[in-house]
């Protein structure tokens, strides 16, 4: 599995992913992490922006080819809200061992990968392991590999194969404390069972495997 560790745990006052975003404390947070590129939703997300509902925001963490179309986006929604209500903003990258403290002060975490190749259809990124071990739901593509983990241990919710806005509107409205907070409890499960001290030992195993049978060949 393409699973990461268990993160530990930061202190509170470490810092506020709102402040940092110059949000409203009690403002939804959905966000994207990783590389802001072609193929993976990005399009949608800022198109969906204008309709968004005015308690829900989209943070990007990221870098990549599509910040400049984020950056612009941001410039035509700029005050058009009230303060602290911003439909969209792009952060910093963090690093590692820092970002499941800054993930798990958002709501929902988003993985809109398209099917543009294998290289999507079979995916499990990272994302499903930083979402689910930072406790909060996501919303991610009915793509093979991912639909089967999230529908396993009921992570979050499936955008259809070929999506539109209107299918992560819809998916938005479903969120409410209940459910986020019966999803985390999910996401807590996942990160126990799937986590990479789970794996790691069976991969070394497979390593001192192969390096026994390199050391009986070299003896013939």
């Amino acid at each position: 599995m393409n699973a990461s560790r268990r993160p530990q745990k930061k202190p509170l006052q470490y810092g506020s992913l709102r402040s940092m975003a110059s949000l409203a404390k009690d403002q939804r947070v959905v966000i994207f992490l990783g590389g802001l590129s072609l193929g993976r939703g990005i399009k949608m997300l800022l198109d969906v922006v204008d309709r968004l509902p005015v308690n829900w925001s989209i943070l990007f963490m990221g870098s990549g080819p599509l910040e400049d179309d984020i950056s612009q986006k941001i410039l035509t929604t700029k005050g058009l809200r009230p303060k602290g209500r911003d439909p969209l903003n792009i952060l910093p990258m963090v690093d590692l061992d820092d970002l499941s403290f800054w993930t798990s002060q958002a709501d929902v975490g988003v993985i809109p990968y398209e099917d543009i190749g294998l290289n999507h259809l079979y995916c499990t990124p990272n994302k499903i392991w930083d979402y689910a071990s930072s406790g909060i739901p996501i919303i991610a593509t009915n793509l093979p590999e991912m639909s089967l983990l999230i529908k396993k241990y009921n992570l979050g919710f499936l955008l259809p194969k070929i999506f539109s806005d209107d299918d992560f509107l819809n998916i938005l409205k479903k969120f409410d404390d209940s459910k986020i907070k019966e999803i985390s409890g999910n996401c807590e499960k996942f990160s126990e069972k799937e986590c990479w001290e789970k794996y790691e030992p069976d991969l070394i195993k497979i390593y001192e495997d192969i390096t026994v049978q390199l050391n009986k060949r070299d003896l013939i």
